[in-house]
């Protein structure tokens, strides 16, 4: 075992920015052993009393949890998640793109978020959740599965005779859950998924949730068949991303609409959390209409507090547990290298929030890991540092992207749009409005002033696969040509455009034949590229994104994107003239010619960004984060990129000559020199 200085010279900073975000809590596994328990415990102990009240008597409840940014609201619902997964269904709500498709979006992500497994249990909430029927449990499961589909729905008619909306098509698509071959379309069809007409038969329905209207009566149905069932909670974050008002507001009264109809048309069992940032609730509470706010539909109201010095401290100790596990002597004080006196220097007050407390943390464990790894310091590259945690940050956010949208119709419509726009914005494009074309299906559109020719562009993105809907989408594009709205107009859309017997199909070949107008057919890729920035905008208006121990602006994110020219890299953008094509065709080629390997090139970066960060650290620590990040990587890759990083002079080794566990490789900052005396002995 070595001493503590020793592997604080090795590691990754344990207080790392990577680990201070929080989101989705199906998709942000949190580490039990970093939770200090008495931090929110009382915000716990009151949203669980509103939990027992709904499983007592069945009666919806909402509940608004408010704290200042950094207090760890997103990080209190994943632990509410883990610790109550037992007795209720949790439901992670993002923020919706379009207030017009509200009820369509809670829906599906309510139904997302049942397809994930809870901890502990080898089917996912939403199988559970229809096993837990009383219909279910008083007939047996088993005996369901083996009866006939119409006697299985006239049964299930029999026992809730009133108020279900389109019970014999949500009822048969509940039958088909327990069929293997069908469960994934039934799944498609309950989270609102436009299906075609052939699915639609498989499943026996008429048509698709593609309304306000059949939204929010297939959510009643959720709650007005489960009364015996454990409740869902609904838990809505990240509300500063919600689409604004023409005053400027955040468009809140919409979430509020859907919560008074919770409670006027007695939707049963569910909780609804309302996750919001104090000052973003104090600015904006005043829209909202004062009845929306009456005791009985809003039950409570949980502000979570500062945290102390006892819990700043039981953070450190959570932080630094591993380092003083493997370290020999053990260190005297839990928080070693860190100290009580600094707590009471940096923190005069006795408290703080969270994320600052561990902000102040990082920040003074690399001072300590600095003052031991170098003699003489050289001048600190800030912007360096910055672009180096920005391009971390991507990266990890890019990899959770592609692990959660696996197909592009995960996303909504007006979701693709959204993305789309908010890239757009970011490369400061002119001119740019959404809901081009009109009717329905306006939220499937936008428009922008081509940067390069100086035209009005129009895009329609749609992967609803049903032909009708698509029809619909083309004739309000035709009758946008005709009100000549642009001169050229991008239809995105990977799936099918229909035989020629079709209408929607015969207006496409109109439009897209033979003129300026243009068919994409999108990659996942380029989606994974617009919604992994998408993240990082929401993280940025919530003033959750940290850097470089600053916490990022939106205005500033978008000065960081078009730095790192990340978004260059993908091909939809491209595809729609926001880059000059010759010059990018042209730079393309040349990378092709200078890097045969994009991902050799991509592990490269990475280990550099890391070097930067942390200044110093083992050699073995950074081949095993680097394997931890890419997965599927060996250690003969990384050594190769490590060599051309020192061979750039962009890296040198310290000890070469030691075993790998304790040779240690540091960042060489441009203009500095790699002589010896760059690390004190050992």
């Amino acid at each position: 075992m070595a001493k503590l200085d020793d592997l604080i010279c090795q590691s990754i900073n344990p207080f790392d920015v990577e680990s201070l975000a929080s989101g989705n809590f199906w998709q942000e596994q949190q580490n039990r052993a970093l939770t200090v328990n008495s931090i929110h415990q009382e915000a716990v102990e009151k949203i669980e009393e509103l939990l027992d009240t709904v499983i007592q008597n069945r009666y919806s409840q909402t509940v608004l949890l408010a704290g200042d940014s950094g207090s760890g609201k997103s990080y209190l619902l994943g632990r509410l998640k883990r610790t109550f997964n037992s007795k209720a269904f949790f439901a992670y709500i993002d923020p919706w793109a379009d207030s017009d498709f509200i009820w369509r979006h809670i829906l599906r992500q309510m139904v997302d978020s049942l397809l994930y497994k809870p901890e502990g249990e080898e089917e996912p909430q939403l199988l559970l959740w229809l096993k837990g029927l009383s219909a279910f449990r008083e007939g047996g499961f088993a005996k369901w599965m083996m009866g006939e589909r119409n006697l299985f729905i006239r049964n299930l008619e029999t026992t809730f005779p009133a108020g279900t909306y389109n019970s014999k098509q949500f009822f048969g698509v509940l039958y088909d859950l327990t069929n293997s071959e069908l469960y994934s379309l039934a799944c498609q069809w309950l989270r609102g998924d436009d299906l075609d007409d052939d699915d639609l038969r498989k499943l026996k329905v008429k048509r698709a949730i593609d309304s306000e209207n059949a939204a929010k009566g297939i959510l009643g149905n959720f709650s007005r068949i489960a009364t015996n069932n454990r409740p869902i909670v609904f838990c809505f974050d990240s509300l500063d991303s919600i689409p604004r008002l023409p005053q400027g507001n955040i468009d809140l009264q919409a979430l509020f609409n859907v919560n008074t109809i919770f409670y006027n048309q007695y939707f049963k069992n569910f909780l609804v959390i309302i996750s919001i940032i104090k000052s973003t609730w104090d600015e904006n509470k005043r829209f909202i209409q004062p009845a929306d706010l009456a005791p009985g539909r809003l039950h409570r109201e949980v502000y979570l507090k500062p945290i102390n010095k006892k819990q700043i401290e039981a953070l450190w100790v959570m932080r630094l547990h591993s380092l003083h596990q493997q370290s020999k002597p053990k260190p005297i004080s839990d928080i070693e290298p860190l100290s009580k006196e600094q707590i009471n220097l940096r923190f005069p007050r006795g408290k703080t929030l969270p994320r600052m407390a561990l902000s102040i943390g990082r920040e003074l464990f690399q001072q300590y890991k600095d003052g031991l790894c170098r003699d003489t310091k050289p001048p600190i590259d800030r912007k360096a540092i910055l672009l180096a945690e920005f391009e971390l940050k991507w990266q990890d956010e890019f990899a959770k992207t592609k692990e959660r949208i696996k197909k592009i119709t995960f996303l909504s419509a007006p979701d693709l749009i959204r993305i789309l726009q908010d890239a757009l914005k970011a490369l400061q494009v002119k001119e740019l409005r959404t809901k081009f074309i009109r009717g329905k299906y306006s939220g499937y559109s936008l428009n922008y002033k081509n940067p390069h020719k100086q035209e009005k562009v129009g895009v329609v993105w749609t992967e609803d696969a049903n032909f009708t809907s698509f029809f619909s989408v083309m004739n309000a594009c035709q009758k946008a040509l005709r009100q000549k709205q642009c001169q050229t107009l991008y239809l995105i859309r990977v799936g099918s455009v229909g035989t020629a017997k079709l209408k929607g199909n015969q207006i496409y070949r109109k439009i897209f034949t033979g003129s300026p107008h243009r068919h994409i057919r999108e990659t996942l890729t380029s989606v994974h590229y617009l919604a992994t920035y998408q993240e990082l905008v929401k993280s940025a208006r919530a003033n959750e994104l940290v850097l470089a121990g600053k916490t990022i602006s939106v205005d500033e994110l978008e000065s960081l994107i078009r730095q790192t020219e990340i978004l260059k890299k993908c091909k939809l953008l491209k595809d729609l003239g926001i880059f000059d094509s010759v010059v990018e065709d042209v730079k393309e080629r040349e990378e092709i010619v200078e890097v045969a390997d994009e991902k050799a090139q991509e592990i490269k970066t990475f280990l550099l960004n890391r070097l930067k960060t942390q200044n110093c650290m083992a050699l073995a620590a950074l081949q095993e984060n680097a394997i931890a990040r890419f997965g599927d990587l060996n250690k003969t890759t990384i050594k190769q990129q490590v060599k051309m990083l020192i061979e750039e002079d962009s890296a040198i080794i310290y000890n070469p000559t030691k075993p790998l566990e304790e040779q240690l490789i540091a960042w060489v900052p441009q203009g500095t020199t790699d002589s010896s005396g760059r690390f004190p002995p050992f």
